[in-house]
């Protein structure tokens, strides 16, 4: 348990792997729910999708994006949390050694300079034969918005 000076943090790396996934049926570790996704609107080739925090008075629309709803499946990650299999699901869980607090994640240079480095050892001890590894980009999610 962690104490008020303590803080955990929990990153998910998400590593593509094409291949064979696990079965999707709804049963005990997994429930069925739906989530609302963004709305492929062809205006957003030429026009960024936005949501207005402030109303504008009638100028423009609060938001340009309309959502749908769809079907998902929800598994239950306990049972894999310590599986090295990433071949068989397409991701896998690992403890990282890295002591940042959750404010430390705020500062770009910090999580450069601290972060990055542990992710990078973890992938190269897990995939010892990778040609090259490249952290692309990080974003910190606050009340719904990214920062």
């Amino acid at each position: 348990m962690a104490t008020a000076t303590e803080t955990t943090a929990t990153t998910a790396i998400v590593l593509q792997y094409i291949g064979r996934s696990p079965g999707a049926e709804v049963g005990e570790d997994t429930i069925q729910t739906e989530v609302d996704y963004l709305f492929k609107d062809p205006k957003h080739e030429y026009e960024k999708p936005y949501d207005l925090k402030d109303d504008a008075g009638g100028i423009i629309p609060r938001t340009n994006m309309a959502s749908e709803p769809r079907s998902i499946l929800i598994h239950n990650f306990r049972p894999l949390q310590h599986s090295q299999s990433f071949e068989e699901y397409g991701f896998m869980s690992a403890k990282i050694d890295c002591a940042l607090t959750a404010s430390e994640f705020r500062n770009d240079e910090t999580v450069k300079e601290v972060y990055y480095p542990a992710i990078k050892n973890l992938l190269r001890q897990t995939f010892p034969d990778a040609a090259e590894m490249q952290i692309i980009e990080h974003a910190v999610r606050t009340l719904g918005s990214v920062v």
